[in-house]
């Protein structure tokens, strides 16, 4: 079956992955087995990484990750760990296959526990000082962490400055793949992600309806039916009101 998204233009140095970030911007969590549905069907789409939202003990976690892992898909899943709460559920520490994102590096937070990938997210990217962010950046390598999520507030940067702090970024990674997220984005976190695809980001953090000004999931489809079935699962599971595709 061909894929519904829109691939890399030509030229492009890399493939590029999606990471769904709409359960973790949902103003109030969906029962789990409607988040596991729409994290199969992500998983199903091609979609390499979902994300549940914050790390809690609270059940809501547990029972996702386990409905989840009782299907054929299996997506890595990825949870937002805030230190300094460093004390991570017991259950979670048993798993396999799961993701931690944080936004502060933390030496030592996650020894032992064998995550396929660690995010370290930075949303004052495009206010730090060339030395502080690569500073930041050879920390995140030196901890062994995976991913590099850079966060585009309010519709900056743009353009030049969007692509000139990407491959500043990019010059300074080795093995870390490096990405891109919006927050706040004005109405431009569709363009402004389009604009980091294309100047050498390898991972998009999307969110179906592009809650919270994040990318909108829907507008890196190609393909009519996928959006129609978005359109119907998200106002049936997960109370998110869609304008129609016409």
């Amino acid at each position: 079956m061909s894929s519904p998204w829109n691939r890399r233009p030509a030229g492009g140095a890399s493939p590029l992955y999606l990471v769904d970030a709409t359960l973790a911007e949902l103003p109030r969590r969906p029962p789990p087995e409607a988040a596991a549905s729409w994290a199969r069907r992500l998983a199903g789409l091609g979609v390499e990484r979902i994300c549940g939202g914050e790390l809690d003990d609270s059940g809501w976690s547990e029972e996702w990750v386990r409905l989840v892992r009782n299907s054929s898909c299996q997506p890595v899943l990825e949870f937002n760990l805030t230190p300094p709460n460093k004390v991570t559920p017991r259950w979670f520490r048993s798993q396999s296959g799961l993701a931690v994102r944080l936004m502060t590096p933390g030496e030592g937070l996650l020894d032992g526990l064998g995550f396929p990938g660690v995010t370290l997210a930075i949303p004052n990217a495009t206010s730090l000082d060339p030395i502080t962010l690569s500073n930041r950046i050879r920390l995140a390598e030196s901890y062994g962490y995976h991913r590099l999520e850079i966060i585009g507030q309010q519709g900056r940067p743009w353009g030049r400055g969007l692509h000139s702090l990407l491959q500043f970024v990019l010059g300074l990674c080795g093995q870390i793949q490096v990405g891109w997220s919006c927050s706040d984005g004005l109405g431009l976190s569709l363009s402004q992600g389009l604009a980091a695809w294309q100047g050498g980001a390898q991972f998009l953090r999307v969110c179906l309806a592009g809650l919270g000004g994040t990318i909108p999931l829907e507008g890196m489809l190609r393909d009519v039916d996928t959006f129609q079935e978005f359109h119907q699962f998200a106002g049936r599971y997960l109370g998110i009101p869609m304008p129609n595709s016409s």
